[in-house]
């Protein structure tokens, strides 16, 4: 599946990924881009998609975690099961994920795009090659 940079400011573009978000099979969120991150270990939301995707504070575990900016408090789910992007009409299980409060841009992390892809990128375009495994169609 190959997708092209997409524009982030004028004359700037980025690896930008639209996916579709569901939780136990409930689709909570159709509308969230990621910025494809291979420097990022785990895949990272900003704090308001926990509550969309129908996690509660006490669901959450709190942690600190290493970012490019410094050390940055985070949010993991005590349990992912059946937490789901869709990535080119399939769907695909998140390995991990954090949720901050400042977060300027949601990322897709090596842990997700690694578990289920092999990545070719240039500077036009990025290919995600899916694995064999994966949830649906």
């Amino acid at each position: 599946m190959k997708f092209p940079w997409r524009a982030t400011a004028p004359g700037k573009k980025a690896p930008l990924l639209p996916v579709g978000v569901r939780r136990h099979g409930i689709v909570t969120g159709a509308d969230l881009v990621l910025l494809v991150d291979t420097g990022a270990d785990q895949t990272l939301f900003h704090l308001l998609w926990a509550e969309q995707m129908g996690f509660e504070d006490t669901d959450l575990v709190q942690e600190e975690c290493k970012s490019a900016s410094g050390p940055m408090i985070v949010y993991r789910p005590k349990n992912l099961r059946r937490t789901e992007l869709e990535i080119g009409g399939a769907w695909y299980q998140l390995p991990s994920l954090q949720f901050g409060k400042k977060v300027p841009m949601s990322l897709l992390g090596r842990d997700m795009i690694f578990a289920h892809f092999d990545l070719r990128m240039t500077a036009d375009d990025f290919d995600l090659i899916p694995h064999r495994r994966r949830i649906s169609g």
